[in-house]
């Protein structure tokens, strides 16, 4: 009891838009002359839907080569473990020397004692042994804002006023080349 699928030609397919485009033609009255279903024709306009979104959104990305280069050691030096969690509003429950354990700023814990986040404000790396997420401050604060470790950069220099820090750009690929000694009386090769 299978129906045979129908194949419209590409001259078909024209004629059926142009009808329902230019002619003003509803699907609905389309689909009935045709013996099409209706979601058949909606799956096809959501696919090209889709495919010019995905489209649209290929021409909005940013072009990360005019970002500069960001020196992430010299961020992750100069940005502390306790400057993010007081950005972050951690307040711990215990301290034990450079230890501090309280609630996990990234799942957000909701028990009141939760201990499950634990800081060591030395080492400026965290560990959760609830959601399992660890690091250090840098990463701590892409995750707790969903950046991207680049923006969480710029943003965590532009809050706690640190200057940028940024890699010196790349040689250019036209620099001259070194000149090639001439007249050499040695030879390596019989």
């Amino acid at each position: 009891m299978n129906k045979q699928r129908r194949h419209f030609t590409d001259h078909d397919k024209v004629a059926i838009l142009k009808r329902h485009l230019i002619d003003k033609v509803p699907v609905s009255d389309l689909c009935d002359e045709l013996d099409l279903h209706p979601n058949q024709a909606e799956a096809r306009e959501r696919r090209k839907q889709l495919r010019q979104a995905q489209h649209d959104r290929r021409q909005c990305q940013p072009n990360v080569a005019h970002r500069p280069a960001i020196d992430f050691a010299a961020v992750r030096a100069a940005v502390s473990l306790a400057a993010v969690l007081q950005l972050l509003g951690f307040h711990p429950h215990t301290t034990h020397g450079a230890q501090q354990r309280g609630p996990c700023p990234l799942h957000g814990s909701t028990h009141g004692t939760a201990r499950c986040f634990s800081a060591n404000l030395e080492q400026h790396t965290f560990h959760c042994f609830k959601c399992g997420r660890h690091g250090n401050a840098l990463d701590l604060w892409a995750q707790a804002t969903r950046q991207t470790p680049y923006d969480a950069a710029l943003d965590l220099c532009q809050r706690l006023n640190i200057p940028l820090p940024l890699l010196p750009p790349p040689p250019s690929a036209n620099r001259e080349e070194e000149p090639v000694a001439t007249g050499s009386s040695t030879c390596t090769i019989p």
